[in-house]
Order: C-alpha cells, then sequence, then structure tokens
C-alpha cells in the first residue's frame, strides 16, 4: 500500500511541476534511489543510454572499443558468440585474458557501468581481453536444430557447461593467440573454471595460465541462503520438471522491459530486492539500479540450479546427481562423483565478500585449502576499509568503488601471474592469506 501511495504522491508532484520545470522522460539514472521517484524532473537524475538493453560491441563502440565477433559451435549443438575487444588507443601487449560471466547475467554486465566496467579497463591495462558467453543467455541462445522454446533446449547442467561451452571457447583463445589464457571469471564463471581444471587437469594445463575468481561458488555448506531455498525451491524445480519446464527467464527482452518500468517506479523496493539476492551493499550505486536491471537476470536452466542446490544439501563439489539408479548408468556408482580440487594446478586469486550473500569463511578457506595449485591466494574485498565496507556478490560488477577497492588487486594478482612469480610471503610450501 505504501508504494501505491508514493506512486500517486510522485504522480501529483509531476503534474503540479509541469508547467515550470523542464520534463525529461527519459531519465533512467540518479544519483540517490529516493530522486527515482521524481526522475523525468529532479536535478539528481539524468539519461544513461546504456540503461536500455543493447548489446556487448554497440555498447564498447559507444565507448571507444572495438568488437569481433566470433560465432562457435559445441558438439552438442550450440551456438555461442565469443567476443575478442581492443582498443585504437591502447596497444594489446600482454596475454589473452578469457573473461567470463555468472549465472543468469548477460555479458553486458563487463561493459555496462562506462569507465568502471572491468573489459574497458584490462583492455586499457594492454591485455588482449576475450569475453565469453554461455548457453541459454540472450548473446548465445541458438542451437542448430533447436529454439529456447524447446524444452529439450535446457536440458544442460553445470557439467554440460564445463565439458562445452568453456572447453571451445579456451581452445578456440588458445588456437587464435598461441597462448594460455588468464581466466577472470565472476560467480557461476569461476565453478566452470574448477571444474574444468578438476576434470580436465592435462587440459587445463594446456589452455590455462591462472584463474582470477570474483565472488567465487564452490562450496555452500550451510549458507544460509542455499539452505532456506532448499526448502521452497528444490520442490519449486521439481514441479517446474514435471510439467517440462526446464528454462526460466530467457524472454529477456520483456523481463528487462518490465523489470525496469516497475523499478524505476518503486526503486525502494527494486533496491531492497538486489540487496536480498546478492547481499547487504554499501558499494551499489543508486546511478546503478536500472542498468543492474537491464542484463539481469537471465535464462537459466532448471538443472542448473538444482546442480548448485545439490551442491549445497551433500556439502560437495560434485557432478550433478541423476538419481541412484541413472547416476549407476552414467558414472557406474551411486552418488556422483566429487571434483577432485587438487588437480587445479594453475595459479589461483579468490577474491571474495563479506557481505556476499553466498559467502561463509569456512567455505572459502575450504575452497583454498584443497587447490593443488602452489601460487594460491585469497583476498577479502576491499583490504583497506573496515568490514561494514565488504562486498555484496554483484558489487564485483557493479560497486561503484571499483578502481579503489578491487581493480588494484586485480592488477596486482594478473602482473604475478603473467611474470610466473609469488607473493612476498608465498612460497612453493606455504598458503598466503591477504585481507
Amino acid at each position: 500500500m505504501c508504494y501505491v501511495m508514493q506512486f500517486g504522491v510522485k504522480l501529483l508532484v509531476l503534474v503540479s511541476l509541469q508547467s515550470a520545470v523542464a520534463i525529461n522522460w527519459k531519465n533512467n539514472a540518479c544519483h540517490n534511489i529516493f530522486s527515482y521517484y521524481f526522475s523525468a524532473v529532479s536535478r539528481n537524475c539524468y539519461e544513461n543510454d546504456d540503461v536500455r538493453p543493447n548489446d556487448l560491441p554497440s555498447i564498447s563502440k559507444r565507448h571507444g572499443y572495438d568488437t569481433e565477433t566470433f560465432t562457435l559451435t559445441t558438439g552438442d549443438g550450440y551456438e555461442l558468440h565469443l567476443y575478442r575487444m581492443s582498443s585504437t588507443n591502447t596497444q594489446t601487449t600482454k596475454i589473452p585474458l578469457f573473461v567470463l560471466h555468472g549465472i543468469a547475467i548477460d555479458v553486458e554486465s563487463w561493459v555496462d557501468i562506462g569507465n568502471r566496467s572491468l573489459a574497458f579497463n584490462l583492455v586499457d591495462g594492454g591485455y588482449d581481453v576475450w569475453v565469453g558467453t554461455l548457453r541459454g543467455t540472450i548473446d548465445s541462445n541458438k542451437h542448430k536444430t533447436l529454439t529456447v522454446n524447446d524444452p529439450e533446449y535446457w536440458n544442460f547442467n553445470l557439467d554440460t557447461i564445463t565439458k562445452e561451452d568453456l572447453r571451445i571457447q579456451l581452445e578456440f583463445v588458445a588456437n587464435a593467440t598461441q597462448e594460455k589464457a588468464v581466466i577472470v571469471a565472476h560467480s557461476m564463471g569461476c565453478t566452470l573454471s574448477f571444474m574444468f581444471g578438476s576434470e580436465y587437469p592435462d587440459r587445463a594445463n594446456q589452455l590455462i595460465k591462472g584463474l582470477v575468481a570474483l565472488a567465487p561458488v564452490v562450496y555452500l555448506d550451510d549458507v544460509p541462503f542455499t539452505t532456506s531455498a532448499l526448502l521452497w525451491a528444490m520442490p519449486l524445480i521439481q514441479i517446474f520438471k514435471a510439467f517440462n519446464i526446464k528454462g526460466l527467464l530467457y524472454h529477456e527482452k520483456l523481463v528487462h522491459s518490465f523489470e525496469t518500468h516497475v523499478c524505476k517506479l518503486l526503486p525502494n523496493l527494486c533496491y531492497f530486492l538486489v540487496s536480498t539476492a546478492s547481499g547487504k551493499t554499501k558499494q551499489f550505486a543508486p546511478e546503478d539500479l536500472l542498468l543492474f536491471t537491464s542484463y539481469w537476470p537471465s535464462g537459466v536452466s532448471v538443472y542448473q540450479l538444482e546442480h548448485f542446490l545439490q551442491i549445497s544439501k551433500d556439502h560437495k563439489f560434485q557432478k550433478y546427481d541423476y538419481g541412484t539408479h541413472k547416476n549407476k548408468e552414467i558414472y557406474g556408482t551411486e552418488n556422483p562423483p566429487v571434483y577432485n580440487l587438487t588437480n587445479v594446478q594453475f595459479p589461483v586469486s579468490l577474491f571474495y565478500g563479506t557481505h556476499d550473500v553466498l559467502f561463509l569463511q569456512k567455505n572459502i578457506d575450504r575452497l583454498f585449502n584443497e587447490l593443488g595449485s602452489s601460487q594460491k591466494y585469497k583476498i577479502s574485498v576491499p583490504r583497506n576499509a573496515g568490514p561494514e565496507y565488504g562486498y555484496s556478490h554483484i558489487d564485483f560488477l557493479w560497486s561503484k568503488n571499483l578502481h579503489k577497492f578491487l581493480y588494484d588487486d586485480v592488477f596486482e594478482k594478473l602482473d604475478l601471474i603473467i611474470n610466473d612469480s609469488k607473493g612476498p610471503e608465498d612460497s612453493e610450501d606455504s598458503e598466503y592469506f591477504e585481507g
């Protein structure tokens, strides 16, 4: 009811001011949440061309960056876009980076916040930046014989994406550059990278020079968010599967348009939902609210969600659980195999936020301890600020203080990987902790 009253007040104010104040109905970014209620007339609001849905090449071009697009077809018929970014203002002098997004988010999240965007900063730093995509998102929602409206299109889990999507893109980058790539990944992108390094260690060592993991998701033991989700989301997923509903949120243009309009009318509600879904944040900029809703959520398979919930329930970093009978057919055992993280030999930097809704210190420590890497780091973001400023899950992409709190450390770790060197307190037999 309070939101209806707020909307009514907004209309009355706009009507009374219309004759005296210049109105711009296209204003879609405000310096504070309250100003969104009066965005058409508020001096705290302005029009941001990146808010309305655009693809990565269009956004990049608007900000002065060039993009080359490649289309790859996986062994099971999915067509993926892979983007190579560059700038006429910067010479590419460093190794390739493969940048990989997380779950239910579009690849445009790497370029949608102007000069704060990580992909732009990596290009400016002289890196050969390749931005990967994953099946089911708007950038890679094609298939040789299926459409997103076919339930069969969504028959994939995290194991499948690792085997098909991640492998083909890493191999393409390696063939194009004749070099190993450093993966810079967020959320589920980290999950897939650890799965690949565990399951295919020989191939991983041929393709991957290192991993910078932002808000990594591997162990979810006792995380309140996923523990509560097991009570309602798992039964809901079973209902979806019973009705042959296997893909969610894939009508992205419609979803994003509706979401953006609602959030422009009810910004406090949307800001609350953002915090609920990603963790309490003091870093998320109000100006980015409608940017966020322009590219989130993205298409996702129910099997991806179920796979994460299984990992949370069983306290194991494991393959998808098909049930006892089918597990025996596929794996030869009643229970799904566990990914062996000691097989991960390439350098790893774990960047985590204490306000991340998926964070527990014991899970980060467990991941860190099980990695086989001799060069590994774990960094709490930010390092040089009080705990109240800890990053949430999405702050790694949309924080207003990315340069100050994240990018310097990321570039430092990239330099260590490139130079095959170790931090001042690191050695072959010790673990290095920062934070």
